[in-house]
């Protein structure tokens, strides 16, 4: 069983804005893999930006996955964090969880070394 995922979400943008079928029918997959996968715990999101894709990808993630324990964002430019600071963070702090253990944890990657927020 898949207890822990990681993965790049740089290429989201870009899919949705170019190819936007194919990223609403990965948003539509997320509940049957959701489904069959019932027990992913913990999902590591790299080079996330902070864009409206990228946003709903997460919503949908927390709203799908019923044993997700931990959702670390892992921001990889400085710029971001004031972005951060500034809108989305009360934007992912409201979205719905299938699991009411389901933490965000963000963290910005500066000069390969992490801060958390």
């Amino acid at each position: 069983m898949l207890c822990r995922l990681d993965m790049d979400v740089f290429a989201i943008e870009k899919m949705a804005t170019k190819y936007n079928g194919a990223f609403l029918e990965l948003l539509s997959k997320l509940q049957s893999v959701a489904q069959t996968n019932k027990m992913l715990r913990a999902l590591k999101l790299i080079s996330f930006s902070g864009s409206q894709s990228e946003i709903l990808f997460i919503k949908e993630v927390l709203a799908c996955f019923s044993a997700l324990e931990k959702d670390f964002i892992i921001f990889d430019e400085p710029n971001y964090k004031k972005k951060f600071k500034f809108g989305i963070r009360q934007q992912l702090l409201r979205f719905p969880r299938a699991s009411t253990k389901a933490e965000i944890v963000v963290m910005f990657l500066l000069n390969y070394a992490f801060w958390f927020e």
